[in-house]
């Protein structure tokens, strides 16, 4: 019911489904609405390389072909001791499919430099991407880690120092 005092509706419209009216199963939606999300967790990774190895994937199927993807994720990573004066660091990429999206390759990262070998580092690293895949098929990101240049080990999303890595995907209609 329509209440002309401008006050609170004076009904509660309930439903248990909303059907698109000329496309089944499709509701015309505003751009900027959440169409849907996706959560997952990244998985531990130990490494002194300097090659990108993989924390772990999450797929999303967008409902519309124009939507934009906005990918966050969050690591927690460790850097070791070394004997010597250097930098060290913990090194993420982002790929869409086979697609490199976001890359520290070549770069320092979340980085820091000591001299001696006493020192470590503990922190966590969040990135928040855009992605505009233009297509209605499953697209996979995947997120990688490496150290820096191989020299100093760097444990991702230990539970055991931090809360862990996670992955968040949210398709927004545009």
């Amino acid at each position: 019911k329509y209440n002309p005092n401008g006050d609170s509706p004076m009904s509660t419209l309930k439903v248990d489904t909303i059907t698109g009216k000329t496309t089944s199963g499709t509701v015309a939606m505003p751009a900027g609405m959440v169409v849907q999300t996706k959560t997952g967790t990244l998985n531990r990774l130990t490494t002194s390389s300097a090659t990108m190895a993989s924390l772990g994937s999450l797929s999303i199927t967008p409902k519309f072909s124009t939507s934009l993807i906005l990918i966050s994720i969050q690591n927690h990573y460790f850097h070791t001791n070394l004997s010597d004066d250097y930098w060290r660091g913990a090194l993420i990429e982002i790929k869409r499919d086979s697609t490199s999206l976001e890359t520290d390759g070549g770069g320092f990262g979340e980085a820091n430099i000591f001299e001696g070998n006493s020192e470590q580092a503990m922190g966590y690293s969040t990135r928040f991407i855009y992605d505009t895949p233009s297509t209605t098929n499953s697209v996979s990101y995947e997120f990688f880690g490496a150290s820096i240049s191989g020299r100093v080990a760097v444990d991702f999303n230990n539970t055991s120092f931090g809360a862990g890595g996670k992955i968040h995907i949210m398709e927004i209609k545009q």
